[in-house]
């Protein structure tokens, strides 16, 4: 078989535990992860993470991944090259004052300065601690920092209530259009990813440095952030779990990590991948 390049969305896909999101790989894709290199071939990650989970998901998997950072934006190679993309300060203060103008439960969020900052406290997701992420207990708020428009920061983001979801993105595409795109990441959170920057766009970058061809690639992912990486893959795995427009977009589902890397290795039977193929076709209608 020749070298292929396997590429992974992580929360939501590697990080699924089969029924929710979970804080680790299963140790089922842990060890097709494993026989997947042993077989020659190449694994890497594509998350809306920050460059600090880089450090602690190598030590998980046990070896120096290919990481595709900030939705693209922060390109951490495994041989030490790095690719980073940085959004203006200026865009997090329009988009704070956008939130405030129209009373929306919500928070965005900035990587700058070497800590979080938030727009303020008191909103989504800090009424509701189960959602609260890093950056909302361990960062500071507008009113503790001083930030200037021209300051540049990492990983940009909207969490609020998933009923203003959909609104607050096509009013915001047309706020930060040609500087910023707003792609749902999950049910509650919109990634803000700088022009000219996504997953798909890191994808044909690694693909690149290793030498690879489109037919190489293999993707998977469950979410609006991960469709343009099934673009620039050979061949594209959709979480059974995502919504069904990203399903429509790519080539198969797939209902783990695992499960998807024993398909490309040959190892699935007829009968599973009928079987799933039907699944498929009855979860798209």
């Amino acid at each position: 078989m020749a070298k292929k390049l396997f590429i992974s969305d992580l929360d939501g896909t590697l990080y699924w535990d089969g029924r929710q999101y979970s804080s680790q790989a299963a140790p089922a894709s842990l060890a097709a992860i494993r026989r997947w290199r042993d077989a020659g071939n190449l694994f890497a990650v594509a998350t809306a993470r920050i460059h600090l989970f880089h450090a602690p998901l190598t030590a998980e998997l046990g070896f120096s991944v290919d990481y595709l950072g900030s939705n693209g934006a922060d390109l951490i190679f495994s041989d030490g090259e790095r690719e980073c993309y940085p959004t203006s300060v200026g865009d997090f203060l329009t988009v704070a004052s956008w939130i405030r103008e129209r009373r929306l439960d919500g928070t965005a969020k900035i990587y700058t300065g070497g800590r979080w900052v938030n727009s303020a406290r008191g909103l989504y997701p800090y009424t509701e601690p189960a959602r609260m992420r890093n950056a909302q207990r361990e960062g500071r708020t507008l009113s503790e920092v001083s930030l200037s428009p021209a300051d540049t920061g990492l990983n940009m983001s909207l969490i609020l209530r998933p009923e203003f979801l959909k609104e607050a993105q096509a009013g915001l595409k047309k706020l930060l259009k040609g500087r910023l795109d707003p792609v749902a990441s999950d049910y509650d959170n919109l990634d803000f990813i700088p022009e000219g920057c996504s997953k798909g766009l890191a994808v044909r970058c690694l693909a690149a440095h290793y030498g690879l061809a489109r037919e190489d690639v293999i993707v998977i992912g469950d979410s609006e952030n991960d469709v343009s990486m099934f673009e620039a893959a050979g061949r594209s795995f959709a979480m059974a779990h995502a919504p069904k427009e990203v399903r429509q977009k790519a080539d198969e589902t797939a209902a783990s990590v695992a499960e998807a890397i024993e398909r490309c290795m040959g190892r699935g039977c007829f009968h599973c991948m009928l079987q799933d193929k039907r699944q498929n076709e009855h979860r798209l209608i």
